[in-house]
């Protein structure tokens, strides 16, 4: 009988120093998952405005848009089918949840390099793609900072069959699809 306290006390030794060592551990930095893979996931500037672009259907017929503006402002746009944008939801979300949104948005972020005009545009693709023209794409973010060139990352139907892209696909259908976009409530669901 006096083998179970003894053996109680050594579980419980050794659980404290497992749980103890465990202090000391530190996740890695998160790494964007665009361009070469190396740079780590900054946040979002506070002027950083974010545009998501996808399309409703896997022939690319209608085109949808949402734009995250830094005050909070999320604007639904679609073409419909028909190359004619029009509005269909404007909304202001807490800053709360615009702060959730763009940290999720961080890792998808393509690096800020030089300042540059803002009708300059620099290119980026996942990790592990390359560029493949009249391809068509599933969707799309552009990172438009104050004073800077647009930074668009492209995510091609051909030549990015990569568990990067794949993953970031993913990653895009809750946050365009769920709150607080919710693009679903307004028939602008993200399918692909």
């Amino acid at each position: 009988m006096r083998a179970a306290p003894a053996f109680g006390l050594a579980c419980i030794a050794a659980l404290q120093a497992l749980l103890g060592g465990c202090d000391g551990h530190k996740q890695a930095p998160a790494r964007s998952l665009i361009g070469d893979g190396t740079q780590p996931a900054l946040p979002l500037a506070p002027d950083e405005t974010v545009t998501i672009g996808y399309n409703a259907n896997s022939r690319s017929e209608q085109h949808n848009s949402i734009m995250i503006r830094p005050d909070g402002t999320i604007t639904l746009d679609t073409d419909g089918g028909t190359r004619e944008w029009r509005t269909v939801s404007t909304k202001r979300i807490p800053a709360s949840a615009l702060k959730a949104l763009r940290d999720r948005l961080a890792v998808l972020r393509p690096p800020v390099r030089q300042p540059g005009k803002p009708e300059e545009v620099e290119w980026f693709l996942p990790v592990g793609c390359h560029t493949v023209y009249d391809g068509g794409t599933y969707g799309g973010l552009i990172f438009q900072k104050t004073g800077y060139a647009a930074r668009w990352v492209t995510i091609p139907m051909s030549g990015c069959d990569t568990n990067i892209a794949k993953r970031i696909m993913r990653m895009l259908k809750p946050i365009v699809n769920d709150e607080p976009i919710n693009a679903r409530a307004v028939g602008l669901e993200l399918s692909n």
